[in-house]
């Protein structure tokens, strides 16, 4: 008697093609570009640590040196501080330092201001002539006094 049950034909026998190869997209693939970013932030640190750190550190520490151009500097410790405190000069320097800084900034803000008031609360003759030449004498001022000029005239 023949079997009548199906007989399978398998094909050549095939493989799955090898996974893909998944490119990292963390933290991990970032590391080989850091040396980009040092290069790009090299020049700005340079920058900050040849013009602002090195002289004020350097400044510090000659505070408390006896130093002359020619000679080594000489450590004295707190003895140029004590001398600062106990001199008249510095003291009478300090003085005149905080009595320009508050004229100038208590003065140079209330005339300012004084005149921005007065500018804002005179007559409609003066408002004609502000509106015809104060932009020409600052171009910056140009856009905000137009703005304010033009949000009046609307109410």
């Amino acid at each position: 008697m023949q079997d009548s049950s199906a007989q399978v034909v398998r094909g050549p026998a095939t493989t799955a093609p090898p996974p893909a190869v998944r490119r990292r997209t963390g933290p991990a693939s970032r590391r080989n570009d850091t040396w980009v970013a040092w290069l790009l932030v090299a020049p700005a640190i340079l920058g900050f640590g040849v013009f602002f750190a090195y002289p004020m550190l350097r400044g510090v520490y000659l505070s408390f040196t006896e130093f002359h151009i020619l000679t080594p500097p000489v450590w004295t410790g707190l003895k140029n501080i004590q001398e600062l405190i106990n001199d008249i000069r510095f003291w009478h320097s300090l003085g005149v330092t905080a009595y320009f800084v508050v004229l100038t900034v208590i003065l140079g803000v209330g005339i300012s201001l004084l005149t921005a008031v007065v500018r804002m609360t005179c007559s409609p003759r003066w408002n004609a002539c502000r509106r015809r030449y104060w932009p020409r004498t600052d171009g910056s001022l140009r856009s905000g006094v137009a703005d304010t000029d033009q949000a009046r005239a609307r109410g």
